[in-house]
């Protein structure tokens, strides 16, 4: 399980760092529409990727990435079009 899920959680690390400081420049409210798309990936992430497949473990490494990843492009795109230049 631990071998499935590093590439995940060192997205979420790099994920966290940033989000923080998007919260402190002020930019917190596209996070809910951020929150809301990988909320919505849930039960066909979690029914196809964990369930159907038969991945078990592996399945859920895999799905917990995708969902950090769909977080790490939100959260580039707000560092291009809302945060400060410095």
């Amino acid at each position: 399980m631990i071998m499935s899920m590093i590439p995940a959680i060192c997205l979420q690390s790099l994920n966290e760092m940033a989000k923080n400081l998007l919260v402190a420049q002020g930019i917190y409210k596209p996070f809910i529409w951020i929150n809301l798309i990988i909320f919505a990936f849930f039960p066909v992430g979690g029914y196809f990727l964990i369930w159907k497949s038969g991945w078990g473990i592996a399945g859920f490494g895999i799905f917990k990435f995708i969902v950090e990843a769909i977080n790490f492009i939100g959260i580039a795109i707000l560092f291009k079009y809302r945060a400060h230049p410095e």
